[in-house]
């Protein structure tokens, strides 16, 4: 029985270690733990001020107007795409199939605009004739038997293309099935498809004779008459966000003593379209975008033997062996939620301004505190000046106008009620006429203790003072050394048994738990008075405290408990006052000498304070 329970309690301890070893990896690769952080009261871990706010307000705003511009602009599509093109060697074989609306040609009158084709249909008299091939190979490179590609005016051919010229030539591609139909390029090995377009002389006498002819100067070869061929190429509108049509024009002047030979290229081009709000849709195209015809030769009709002598030019079209690779990249949402990102933190640098005037705000707030908190006398000096109308330029000065008078309870209060009402910023800086400017100079810069050491006094003394300890009370390492001074000063003070004895020593919550301190019309009249704690007497049994609902009526409070309801509850600290004045004026007779010296520089301390008359400190020699 005995091993079973250790056998458990080894199996539970085991459990308890892995899971403290699964909750410490978890703990560590937290990425969302929250920096500790000192506040500025209650959930306020920056200071914020109202220029601060006014700032933000402003910068919301701006950013709100512009994230909805970019909206509007987004949604409009106003927005134009990043478009992105390079050209490259094709490294596999490739094929485009050949449109029946591809090109349209013809000899052209440009001053008429009228197809040789056509005006010798309506003359009954033959000057040209076309001829097209296709020139082509198998699937492996193999050069084949050009296939001939009948001629005919486009009107007959394509019916369905408002753009192509029905007087002019097109080319019949119907017989040709979709194999043969195509260019081919190959990357390495093989011949490359052609089309052949060849421009004969139709005469029946002597062809020298013939070709000089008025005629043929008049409809061939004259100033107004040029070859014209037009190509049809397809360019991506980024607005429509389709392929639009572009009609290229190529023309050839032609000689009537020069056989004529013409490469055309034509360019191809994918182009791979990205939209979507948030996901992106790919759209491909594959089309031809340009055409380029520089590359053209001439020879004299006796010069050569291999050509027939009616040819006036011939033309061979072939695609390019490089293409054009286009990317268009349209806007996405985030790409617009990105962009309002980063003009929010341009914005956002001006946010400096209100960090330089929220630092300012802290040195005056801390300045504000040392004097309301730790330097009352110099405080109610500056209060007693400004009531009495008095401004000698010297506040530290020792002269004081002491009143005569008994120092009480409520006096006390009313000073304190006024004291915490007065903002002493705005009268030390008009005082010392302290701009602005080098308030937050002073603030970004910062004190050092040797800089202040050294610097020469002046009339600005006590705002020099005052600033100085501002900076100090942010020093986190002068805050450490402040605490050392204090944990040393308790352990001249303190024996080890009562150390020990303090640092297991409590205190109780519920007397602080703010709906349990809710204030009674009748708290003055059933609370008991309490007895201070002296050397010689032991810390009485209290009652019903006037504070206290009376869940809590006649409980005894610890000594802990009663120094903490100084602070959180204001008629207990106007009592404890008043008893403390009430006893001054018995001469503390119920206190040993050690508490009655301790209570004799209190009460000095006070009179000094409040600027009233102490008769009977003139015989004790103490300092406040």
């Amino acid at each position: 029985m005995h091993s079973q329970i250790n056998q458990i309690k080894i199996k539970q301890q085991i459990k308890n270690k892995t899971d403290n070893l699964k909750m410490r990896i978890l703990k560590k690769v937290d990425l969302f733990g929250s920096p500790f952080a000192f506040e500025m009261g209650t959930g306020n871990d920056k200071m914020k001020t109202s220029f601060g706010g006014l700032l933000t307000l402003i910068i919301i705003s701006v950013s709100l107007l512009y994230f909805g511009y970019l909206n509007y602009m987004f949604f409009e599509g106003n927005f134009q795409p990043k478009i992105s093109a390079q050209q490259k060697r094709l490294t596999k074989n490739f094929s485009l199939p050949i449109l029946p609306d591809l090109l349209w040609f013809d000899i052209r009158n440009l001053d008429t605009d009228e197809t040789l084709m056509q005006k010798q249909k309506l003359l009954g008299q033959q000057f040209i004739s076309y001829k097209a091939y296709l020139q082509q190979s198998d699937s492996k490179g193999n050069r084949v038997n050009d296939i001939q590609i009948p001629v005919d005016f486009c009107q007959n051919l394509i019916t369905n293309n408002d753009q192509v010229d029905p007087n002019s030539q097109c080319l019949d591609f119907s017989s040709l099935s979709k194999d043969q139909a195509k260019f081919q390029v190959f990357a390495a090995y093989g011949f490359d498809t052609k089309i052949y377009i060849e421009v004969d002389a139709v005469c029946s006498g002597d062809l020298n004779t013939c070709l000089n002819s008025d005629l043929f100067d008049q409809y061939v070869f004259g100033d107004s008459a040029s070859f014209i061929m037009t190509v049809k190429e397809e360019q991506f509108d980024s607005d429509q966000k389709k392929l639009d049509i572009k009609l290229v024009d190529l023309s050839w002047d032609l000689d009537p003593s020069l056989i004529q030979t013409s490469k055309v290229i034509l360019q191809s081009t994918q182009t791979t379209v990205q939209s979507g709000f948030i996901l992106q849709q790919q759209t491909k195209y594959l089309h031809f975008s340009d055409v380029n015809n520089n590359n053209n030769s001439y020879k004299t009709r006796d010069s050569t033997s291999t050509i027939k002598k009616s040819i006036i030019a011939r033309f061979f079209i072939s695609l390019s062996s490089t293409q054009y690779i286009q990317n268009i990249q349209y806007a996405q949402y985030p790409e617009i939620l990105a962009q309002f990102a980063s003009i929010l933190n341009v914005l956002l640098l001006f946010g400096v301004l209100g960090a330089i005037i929220a630092k300012t705000d802290i040195y005056q707030y801390f300045i504000d505190f040392k004097l309301k908190e730790y330097y009352k006398l110099t405080a109610f000096k500056i209060l007693r000046q400004q009531n009495e109308g008095i401004d000698k330029g010297d506040i530290t000065s020792k002269e004081n106008n002491i009143q005569d008078f008994k120092l009480t309870k409520d006096n006390i209060v009313k000073s304190l009620k006024e004291l915490d009402e007065k903002d002493f910023n705005k009268e030390l800086t008009k005082k010392f006429k302290v701009s602005f400017l080098e308030r937050a100079f002073r603030s970004f810069i910062g004190v050092e203790k040797e800089d202040y050491m050294k610097k020469k006094r002046s009339n600005r003394d006590l705002y020099e003072a005052l600033f100085f300890q501002a900076s100090q009370s942010q020093d986190v390492f002068e805050l450490q050394a402040e605490i050392m001074r204090i944990k040393k000063t308790l352990a001249l003070i303190l024996t080890p048994q009562q150390y020990a004895a303090i640092k297991c020593c409590g205190t109780s919550l519920n007397d602080q738990i703010p709906f349990l301190l809710q204030k009674s019309d009748n708290d003055d009249n059933n609370s008991n008075k309490v007895v201070p704690q002296t050397d010689k007497n032991s810390l009485i049994e209290l009652g019903e405290i006037g504070s206290q609902v009376q869940l809590v009526n006649e409980k005894n409070f610890t000594h802990i408990e009663l120094i903490d309801k100084i602070d959180y509850d204001e008629q207990y600290f106007q009592r404890q006052l008043d008893s403390f004045l009430q006893e001054s004026e018995k001469g503390f007779i119920n206190y040993d000498e050690s508490s009655k010296r301790m209570n004799t520089r209190l009460l000095d301390c006070l009179y000094k304070t409040y600027g009233y008359y102490n008769k009977s400190s003139q015989s004790i020699d103490l300092q406040c």
